[in-house]
């Protein structure tokens, strides 16, 4: 039914007198709310509005390498601007969250991996999780805890770019908390090769003897 006040075309005209002529204004009929029409029989769902409140889920695709906290735009997602109008749009906001094995510097990515003492020691090829499978790293003799290798090319995919970034792995290296009797023995023995073989309380005593022997002789020698 087409509504009598703005006669279809949906805005109401007005025109004032004023002391520099006439002015006239346009502006939304209120009573068909600018669709030019009235509505006899409203919809349950909209009440005539045109508009229903709904919620639905929709898919997205997140692009490689998205960072967090960055937004992805879906046009026509958003609100309903009516039903001679055009919907907004919907932001998504990205929020990553923390991984168990890797933390994130941009493209590049830090993992920590255990090694053993005598892995570090006589060196080892050790095997590593990457983000497309695994990977072997090289560990020569004489590693120290805190040493990183890095895995060009195993990182991040790079947001709207080429490659990715790097892993780096840091290696630790863990102390046995327990020890077999013949684990035991041989360490003992190697401490003897490095010349740390465990003193006995009687060598501790005669150390200390000879040490408060000395400081006695300093103290006499400057009284």
């Amino acid at each position: 039914m087409t509504c009598s006040t703005c006669r279809g075309s949906g805005q109401v005209t007005r025109a004032q007198n004023t002391p520099f002529g006439q002015m006239v204004t346009s502006s939304t009929c209120p009573k068909c709310g600018g669709r030019g029409e009235l509505i006899t029989s409203p919809c349950e769902d909209c009440s005539g509005t045109g508009r229903a409140r709904k919620a639905r889920k929709i898919n997205i695709k997140i692009p490689a390498g998205v960072e967090d906290g960055q937004h992805l735009k879906l046009r026509g997602q958003g609100d309903s601007a009516g039903p001679k109008g055009v919907s907004g749009d919907l932001y998504v906001v990205i929020n990553i969250q923390p991984h168990r094995l890797f933390q994130r510097l941009d493209s590049d990515l830090i993992m920590e991996t255990p090694i053993s003492f005598t892995q570090a020691a006589l060196g080892a090829d050790l095997e590593v999780p990457t983000l497309n499978g695994r990977a072997r790293i090289k560990v020569p003799a004489g590693t120290q805890t805190g040493t990183v290798f890095r895995l060009r090319g195993k990182g991040m995919p790079r947001l709207h770019g080429t490659g990715s970034g790097d892993l780096h792995v840091r290696v630790k290296i863990n102390t046995p908390a327990s020890l077999t009797a013949r684990q035991r023995q041989l360490l003992e023995e190697l401490a003897e090769e490095f010349g740390e073989a465990k003193r006995s309380s009687t060598e501790k005593e005669k150390e200390k003897s000879l040490i408060d022997k000395i400081v006695d002789e300093v103290k006499s020698a400057v009284q």
